[in-house]
Order: structure tokens, then C-alpha cells, then sequence
């Protein structure tokens, strides 16, 4: 008892009864407040319990020791230094407290505006501006709060007063040192407002497509698509262009473009499109716009097809337009494989009577023979050179392996192989020339002045047909006969004979 009977013990032991006091004061209310919490079905109370659970503790003990300290006896000076002292305490506690009914009034509207649905436009509007106005909040929160720290203070006086007697100067100081946190603050209010970009918003800044994160007072954070953070000021925003492709309505209409042959039946393929793909995509397409259009056709002939088709979302829209990438491609391949844009090189001199296409005319199945005349072309007429064929169908339709060569090497071997065999005929024998004695690129580049002629095109390797025989048995001969069994000289020559009048003609 003599230790609380000692002014000095009693100005420590006092104070510290009264912290340990409000504690447990505190602890028993607050068992009590969440006891009762999770008896209702609401979650309002429960965050309002968790929310005011912290500032309290703080608080308690602070009035406590205020109140104690009012009925002690101590030395003016020193009362006013512990009342100033509890005083900033206090401020601090009721700041917190102030910030934390700020965070549960936000988290309350955030519940109640979710953006998990489809039609999220009006919760992300909310979500928002919640969320600025949340931070302004804070801002005004913690600026009050320093200046009634401030003010506390006498000599805090004396400083404002001098302020004021130099307002112009530093007024300019602190405008300029104040001016990114004024700009980014007002910033944030006109974002909430005008509600340009919103959280969750699907946008493409600087070509990179991203949904936004979270907008803080100065800056606004979107995730990309792989899963990287574009941190973003929000100046940039209101003084620059960008693409937001939720503005109002996150349904989107998909493109993807193909490239194929003119002669591919395009009523087929889109029907096909129409009735099978796009019924067929596992929900993405909704069902409102399916389109197919040839759009354009390049300088090579190859036609550009547009493919259209909408979706719910921009996410769900670049899944649908990879799907239908992948199953025109698919259908294209099976139904009419010629169709499909190939690299394409020139056969020049070929033998007139050469006709074989690269074609399946009459197959069966599911793929469509290629029309004749075509890029693909199952049939080329006689006597006409062959042109525009590609390597690749004509070596498999001729049973030649392709390797690894250059373009004039390919054509050197398929041409000696298939096209212009070398060695004796019916006809007497004939060579033909392969590539090899065409000259080379090099020596083309290197002898621009010299005209090289290919050699003109070798006679048509068939069997001589009966009529033809008949013809020339039928020619008028002149000083010729027939009786002697010798070879003649006949109005044009034969391949013994010397022309009219030849050297082992009978005259008569």
C-alpha cells in the first residue's frame, strides 16, 4: 500500500491498470460481438466485428489513460506534455479507426457487385469507383489527420502564421512539389466519373491485350493475356489512345482470314461452315452472326476468304476464331485438298502431246476431284505447254521421292525421270535434252547480251497410228519407183533419199 500511496508509483501503476483494463474489457466485448456475429445470416456483421477489432484495441487503452490521467496530480508542465502526447495518440487511433470504416464500406459494395457474371457492366462500374473514391478517402483521411497532428503544437502556430506572411512564395513551392499527387488525384475522381477504362475492362494499350487489374490513385495495373503486369500512369490514360473492347457490352464478333485456290466451290464451304462448324464449337459461338465472304484476291491469284462469327466475350471470341481456323483448314484438306495455296514453279518446252495432271479425276469419297484447268489442275489439253504445276503432287502421283535439293535440281531430276526419258524411239531413235543443256541462272546474269535459245521442242514420242501410215504411203513421189525395192527420193525427202531426183532413183 505504501507503493500507491507514493505520487510517483501511483503516476506509473495508475496508467498501466488502466491499459490492462481496457484490454480485457476489450477482449470480452469483442468475444462477445463475434459470438453473436456467426448467429446471423449476414456477413455485414461479421466484418464489421472484424474491421473495428484492431482500431479498438488501440483506442480503449488511450481513453483509459486519458481519464486516469485526469485525476492525478502532476506538475502543469508535465500534464501538458502527456495530454499533448496522448493527444496525437488518440489522433492516430481515430485515423485508423476512420480508414478501417472506409475498407468495410468498400468491401460491402464489392460483395454486393460482383463481376463473376456475363453482363458484368454495371458491377465494374461500381467496382470502380468504389475503389477511387476508397483511396481518395484514405488520402483526405490521412491528410487531416496530419495537419491536426500538426496543430497540436504550438509552434505549429507560429509557422502557419509566417506561411501566410509569404503565401506567394510558398505557395508556387508547395503547388510545384504537390503537382504529380494533385494531377493523379484528380485524375482518378475524372476516371470515376467519366468511367473510360473500368476494372476488369478488356484492353489493348500499346499492342499488348490485357484485362485491368486494379486502379490505384496513380496508376493502373493490367494483367496481359500471359500473365505478365503493364503498370500504366493514369495520365497516360486521359491524354492518350487506347482500345477497350468491354466499353459498354463484352460481345464481340471474331475474324480469321484463309487464303485459297479461286476454283475451290466456296457455296459448299460455307454451308459447310454455317451448318456443321460452328454449331459444333462447344458453346463459343452464340449462335448470332456466322458469315463466310471472299473479301479480296491478291496479285498470285490466291482469294482471301473472311470468316465471321460472334461471341460472348473477347476471350471466348479468340478461342472461337482459332477453332474455325483449325476446322476449315481441316475441311479443306479432306474434301478438296488442291485447294490449298502451294509455292508453284514454270515448266517451259514440255512436249506438246504431254497431258498428265496432277489431278485424282474420278476419286471416290469424301474428297471432291480438282476442277479441270485449274491451279491444281486435274487435265491440261494437248498441245498446249504444261504451266503452273508444283512439285510436290507431281512427284507423289509419280512415285518420286523429294529431298533436299534446290528448285533447278528438282525440276533436273523429275524432267530426265518422268517427264523426258532419254534413249531410242520407234520413231528413229530420238534423243531428248534434259535441263542440263539450258543455261543457268549464272550464266544468264553474267551473259545478259547473249541471247540463249532453249532448243526447239523434240517430236511427240508415240507409235505412228495407222492413218498416218496410210498417208505416207500415199504421197506422190517424184522420179521414183516403187518396184526397185530401194530407197526413194520423194517430193519432200525420206531419210535415205537425196529430195527430188535423188542419187539411186529409177528415171522413167
Amino acid at each position: 500500500m505504501a507503493i500507491f500511496s507514493d505520487p510517483t508509483w501511483r503516476l506509473i501503476m495508475i496508467p498501466i491498470a488502466s491499459v490492462l483494463i481496457a484490454w480485457v474489457a476489450h477482449t470480452i466485448i469483442f468475444f462477445l460481438l463475434r459470438w453473436a456475429a456467426r448467429k446471423t445470416p449476414w456477413p455485414f456483421d461479421d466484418d464489421l466485428v472484424a474491421f473495428s477489432r484492431w482500431p479498438l484495441f488501440i483506442l480503449f487503452p488511450i481513453i483509459a489513460v486519458m481519464v486516469a490521467l485526469a485525476n492525478l496530480k502532476m506538475e502543469p508542465g508535465t500534464r501538458v506534455s502527456v495530454q499533448r502526447a496522448m493527444t496525437v495518440l488518440l489522433i492516430l487511433g481515430i485515423g485508423y479507426f476512420a480508414g478501417n470504416m472506409v475498407r468495410l464500406a468498400a468491401a460491402t459494395l464489392l460483395r454486393a457487385n460482383s463481376v463473376e457474371s456475363d453482363n458484368n457492366l454495371h458491377a465494374r462500374i461500381a467496382q470502380t469507383q468504389v475503389r477511387v473514391f476508397s483511396r481518395l478517402c484514405f488520402g483526405f483521411i490521412t491528410v487531416i489527420c496530419a495537419a491536426c497532428i500538426v496543430f497540436v503544437f504550438p509552434t505549429a502556430w507560429q509557422i502557419g502564421a509566417s506561411l501566410l506572411a509569404s503565401a506567394g512564395l510558398m505557395g508556387i513551392v508547395l503547388t510545384v512539389a504537390s503537382q504529380p499527387i494533385l494531377e493523379n488525384s484528380f485524375y482518378s475522381f475524372i476516371i470515376a466519373v467519366t468511367r473510360p477504362i473500368l476494372i476488369d475492362d478488356e484492353v489493348i494499350i500499346d499492342g499488348e491485350y490485357g484485362r485491368v487489374e486494379a486502379i490505384h490513385s496513380m496508376y493502373i495495373v493490367i494483367r496481359t493475356w500471359d500473365a505478365r503486369r503493364l503498370v500504366v500512369p493514369l495520365k497516360r490514360i486521359l491524354s492518350s489512345t487506347f482500345e477497350n473492347w468491354s466499353r459498354r457490352s463484352p460481345w464481340k464478333i471474331g475474324t480469321a482470314f484463309l487464303y485459297v485456290d479461286p476454283m475451290i466451290p466456296l457455296d459448299a464451304l460455307r454451308k459447310i461452315y454455317v451448318d456443321e462448324i460452328l454449331p459444333n464449337s462447344g458453346g463459343l459461338w452464340d449462335g448470332k452472326v456466322a458469315a463466310m465472304q471472299l473479301t479480296d484476291m491478291t496479285t498470285d491469284g490466291v482469294c482471301q476468304v473472311r470468316c465471321l462469327a460472334s461471341a460472348k466475350n473477347p476471350g471466348q471470341t479468340f478461342d472461337l476464331r482459332c477453332y474455325v481456323r483449325e476446322r476449315v483448314v481441316e475441311v479443306i484438306k479432306q474434301r478438296w485438298p488442291w485447294a490449298i495455296v502451294r509455292s508453284r514453279v514454270q515448266l517451259e518446252n514440255c512436249p506438246p502431246g504431254y497431258s498428265s495432271g496432277y489431278g485424282r479425276e474420278g476419286s471416290t469419297g469424301a474428297m471432291d476431284p480438282a476442277p479441270p484447268f485449274s491451279r491444281g489442275g486435274s487435265k491440261v489439253p494437248e498441245n498446249e505447254d504444261v504451266k503452273q504445276k508444283s512439285l510436290q503432287p507431281l512427284a507423289s502421283e509419280l512415285g518420286l521421292p523429294l529431298v533436299a535439293e534446290s528448285e533447278t535440281e528438282q525440276i533436273e531430276r523429275i524432267h530426265s525421270e518422268a517427264i523426258l526419258p532419254t534413249g531410242s524411239s520407234s520413231s528413229g531413235g530420238a534423243s531428248y535434252p534434259t535441263l542440263s543443256s539450258y543455261p543457268s541462272r549464272q550464266q544468264q546474269q553474267q551473259h545478259q547480251e547473249i541471247q540463249l535459245q532453249p532448243p526447239p521442242p523434240p517430236p511427240m514420242i508415240e507409235e505412228m497410228t495407222e492413218p498416218e501410215r496410210g498417208e505416207r504411203r500415199d504421197r506422190p513421189l517424184a522420179m521414183g519407183n516403187l518396184d526397185d525395192g530401194g530407197h526413194h527420193g520423194g517430193v519432200m525427202g525420206d531419210h535415205d533419199g537425196a529430195g527430188v531426183g535423188g542419187h539411186d532413183a529409177n528415171p522413167l
